[in-house]
């Protein structure tokens, strides 16, 4: 009875709200959308087909993978479009930390079978961090790893040198402007070999980024690769 008690207090003062919109609040037993954004939300169904599906189709003869997923469909001017404009732009983090919640519980509920062992955020260069203040792959990445029990790090794979957005560019240009940008360091080395690895990044369009990071950890050692996001351009 106490514990119901605190409970609707709980939803009183600290509303949960929907990540869709981030306006209207919802009861914190009935997931992460509000009904009106939850009618518009373009979930993927690549969590009960992880090895054949849009992600996998965009990845393939460029990065051999065990998995690849995506959570929800990106397009221009769709609720997702808004939805990761407020988490990226707008310092809106629960919105992340709820997306990561999602995808690790879908991992750990759909056919997936072989679990990744270490969890690792495509990673942002320094000075950019800095000014933002946070990194929004590292934020997806890290509840992704509580989720299914496995170990995070946004130490071992490093941006060492900054490049200019990839969002006007098409695939080749992409591919040059992430060439020789990544790097892992001695201690990732070393944890990384004979692992099975999760690259996570937020929003997915050509597949550039995940395959330069993907490229470089099978290069230093990693049994294999999957790779997860919250959005996948399409």
């Amino acid at each position: 009875m106490i514990k119901k008690i605190l409970h609707q207090i709980s939803n009183t003062i600290f509303p949960k709200m929907c990540i869709g919109c981030m306006e209207r609040s919802i009861p914190n037993d009935q997931g992460h959308f509000c009904v009106y954004c939850l009618s518009e939300i373009p979930f993927t169904d690549h969590f009960s087909s992880p090895n054949q599906n849009l992600m996998c189709e965009r990845l393939y003869g460029r990065l051999p993978v065990n998995f690849a997923v995506a959570l929800l469909y990106f397009s221009e001017g769709n609720i997702v479009q808004n939805m990761m404009h407020l988490f990226k732009y707008k310092s809106e983090i629960y919105i992340g930390q709820q997306l990561g919640d999602i995808i690790g519980s879908r991992i750990m509920e759909g056919t997936i079978t072989s679990i990744p062992e270490i969890v690792l955020p495509v990673p942002m260069h320094a000075q950019k961090k800095l000014v933002k203040g946070f990194n929004q792959s590292a934020i997806i990445g890290q509840r992704i790893a509580e989720k299914i029990g496995a170990s995070f790090s946004d130490d071992f794979l490093v941006k060492i040198i900054p490049t200019s957005s990839q969002t006007s560019k098409n695939k080749m240009e992409r591919m040059d402007n992430l060439r020789h940008t990544f790097s892992i360091t001695p201690e990732g080395i070393e944890a990384i070999k004979d692992k099975h690895i999760l690259i996570v990044d937020d929003t997915v369009t050509t597949g550039a980024t995940v395959e330069a990071c993907g490229k470089l950890i099978l290069k230093n050692g990693a049994k294999e690769i999957s790779v997860a996001c919250a959005a996948l351009a399409y």
